[in-house]
């Protein structure tokens, strides 16, 4: 099932059963699951279906994997798709993202239970252009904060050493793009008053700090928070004293 093909599928449907179809691996993994994480293709995961496999529970992997072809199937079988969207903003999957919103009606301003963000904030956080435009192209609201009060770019202004600056600049550029200039000087709320500039003193990053500053000029290195604290004194703080 792994390899993907409809007729080993049907094989092993007609000659071992629904039961040796539906036996598990060592990792948990039964027959429509190998189906999908071999990135399967649609008429094998058809069959499975028809044959009496449960799709719930099956289209958040789908979607972090990048299967947007495989998405309208599961869910006319009955899968939920709960936490879909975050996992293919997550994991930077445009595509996947525009199946959801577009065709499956999934909200962009879903949130996550634990934290709040949103699938843009996620995007933001991976450094995944393609997925954040599509998520605003779509209606995600750019300013829109977490439970912490933080909005995407305040979460892309956190990548160092996961994603390259040029892309981390864009990225922000394609927020501030969709919200307006004010998200620049939008600090995290209630009253913590943090710009994007503070986290990436603490984060470190001079070159996005440097970009911000001396470049971009839209972050002001005397900006302080609620407590007194300016980007310099956050950078202190992290141990990051050549920063500061």
């Amino acid at each position: 099932a792994a390899a993907g093909h409809a007729q080993g599928v049907g094989l092993l449907l007609r000659f071992g059963g629904l039961d040796a179809a539906a036996a598990k691996d060592q990792d948990g993994h039964d027959a429509l699951g190998h189906s999908l994480l071999g990135r399967g293709d649609l008429g094998a995961v058809e069959r499975l279906l028809a044959a009496g496999f449960k799709a719930e529970g099956r289209l958040v992997d789908t979607a972090r994997l990048g299967e947007a072809s495989l998405l309208p199937v599961l869910a006319a079988a009955g899968a939920s798709l709960q936490g879909a969207l975050s996992e293919a903003a997550r994991a930077g999957h445009a595509e996947v993202i525009r199946v959801l919103v577009s065709d499956l009606k999934a909200s962009p301003g879903d949130r996550e239970s634990d934290g709040g963000a949103t699938p843009l904030h996620l995007a933001a956080l991976g450094g995944h252009l393609s997925a954040a435009k599509a998520l605003i192209s779509l209606g995600a609201n750019a300013s829109e904060v977490d439970s912490d009060g933080l909005t995407p770019l305040h979460y892309a202004a956190t990548t160092l050493g996961r994603v390259q600056l040029r892309r981390q600049q864009e990225v922000m550029k394609a927020l501030v793009d969709a919200a307006g200039p004010q998200l620049w000087q939008q600090g995290a709320s209630p009253g913590q008053g943090l710009e994007p500039l503070h986290f990436a003193a603490a984060s470190g990053d001079v070159a996005l700090a440097r970009w911000l500053v001396l470049e971009e000029e839209v972050a002001d290195p005397r900006a302080q928070d609620a407590r007194g604290s300016t980007p310099a004194d956050a950078a202190e703080q992290a141990n990051h004293t050549a920063l500061a």
